[in-house]
């Protein structure tokens, strides 16, 4: 059985990491790494403590999995013994319009499936409670977690943050 909190701290940990990492040596932050790249981080630091996340189950780790009528997914986790497969995708600071289209994307993936949507936006230090309530009220899914981090978008910029979160997506009755 996943454990929904040690995803979402194992996800931040990526995030936190690849931020200082980025800003230390590039003087960039979070938002200069790929979508593909942070969910390949992402994939690899579950791996790397598969038990406490994942359990005790037989899984296997898939990259950009596509399925029929869906197209791919960012990160997919097989797990045998009839449990749910596990499908999170990641937006990075992108369009409302492209945040919605993934989960209704993931909503409407057909069969037993736990769904996850990861999104990390570019905000102010000031926007961070108005676009979670905006998140809230769009996503209509169940908040996993979710925490804001300074980084840098551009040089010279300030009170830029990322806000990352994690979401359980419901799928379409």
């Amino acid at each position: 059985m996943i454990s929904e909190s040690r995803l979402f701290s194992t996800i931040l940990q990526v995030a936190e990491d690849e931020n200082k990492y980025l800003f230390d040596h590039f003087r960039k932050g979070i938002f200069f790494m790929p979508e593909l790249a942070f969910s390949y981080q992402c994939g690899k630091a579950v791996m790397e403590d598969k038990t406490s996340i994942l359990g005790n189950s037989e899984y296997s780790w898939v990259r950009e999995k596509e399925y029929k009528d869906y197209g791919f997914a960012d990160l997919v986790f097989e797990l045998e013994n009839d449990e749910p497969e596990i499908v999170i995708e990641f937006k990075m600071d992108d369009t409302w319009n492209s945040y919605l289209k993934d989960v209704e994307k993931l909503r409407s993936l057909a069969g037993n499936y736990r769904r996850f949507f990861c999104s990390l936006k570019w905000v102010y230090s000031d926007q961070v409670e108005t676009f979670m309530e905006t998140l809230k009220n769009k996503l209509d899914s169940t908040l996993i977690g979710k925490k804001d981090l300074e980084t840098i978008v551009k040089a010279g910029s300030r009170g830029d943050r990322c806000l990352l979160t994690l979401w359980e997506v419901r799928k379409n009755d």
